[in-house]
């Protein structure tokens, strides 16, 4: 973080560091997190089990200064605010030691736009991503067991429900959130996949099947 250096534990602000308020400076301030956060509306996930919360955490550097060329316009974003993405922009499936504040283990993904997260009781970290991966991780440890290619990027978070004692997974793909309108050819670095958007469920014991696409085998 560069625009803090700690909480005020009166009042539960951040403390910030000189000069990042760039409205009354007019100076470039360079922000991480960027505007967008290192976390949104993604689901995260805690396991009683494994005592970790799961995020999926994103590293989002901005260099951002009031604009000086700006007119304010009715019906449209006037924050008055420009914004220059930095490079190395980067996303991580992030299991945290809440207790311990420390980093437990992570998955590193290629861009900062994933999808939510599920954790179970079999030990199981279940997430999808932007270049359409469907991944299934040990809670304990992070070690992958099991992959597969969805054709398009997973978004929400997965669900897991039982039927006559057999467990299921299901999950939506599919692009979603700001991030792909606001950012442009600059959300391509998470992947660059078509939007296919659709259900994929499947029995933990089975690979994952499409329900409009089940006579497809390369599914």
């Amino acid at each position: 973080m560069t625009w803090a250096s700690g909480i005020d534990q009166k009042t539960g602000r951040p403390l910030e560091k000189p000069d990042i308020r760039y409205d009354r400076t007019g100076k470039r301030a360079e922000l991480l997190p960027g505007a967008l956060g290192a976390h949104s509306w993604q689901a995260m996930a805690f396991n009683p089990k494994t005592a970790l919360v799961y995020i999926p955490l994103r590293k989002f550097r901005c260099r951002m200064h009031r604009s000086r060329t700006m007119r304010r316009r009715r019906s449209v974003w006037n924050v008055g605010t420009a914004t220059t993405n930095l490079p190395n922009v980067r996303g991580y499936l992030v299991a945290w030691d809440p207790v311990q504040q420390k980093e437990a283990w992570r998955a590193n993904y290629l861009g900062p736009w994933n999808g939510g997260i599920l954790t179970s009781a079999g030990n199981l970290v279940v997430q999808g991503n932007a270049a359409g991966d469907l991944s299934a991780y040990r809670a304990d440890s992070g070690q992958k067991l099991w992959s597969m290619f969805a054709q398009g990027p997973v978004m929400a978070p997965p669900i897991t429900y039982e039927v006559n004692g057999e467990q299921y997974i299901a999950v939506l793909s599919g692009w979603g959130g700001a991030y792909p309108l606001l950012q442009g050819q600059t959300a391509d670095k998470s992947g660059n996949e078509r939007n296919v958007s659709r259900l994929l469920y499947s029995s933990w014991a089975q690979r994952l099947s499409c329900r409009p696409c089940r006579q497809n085998r390369s599914w």
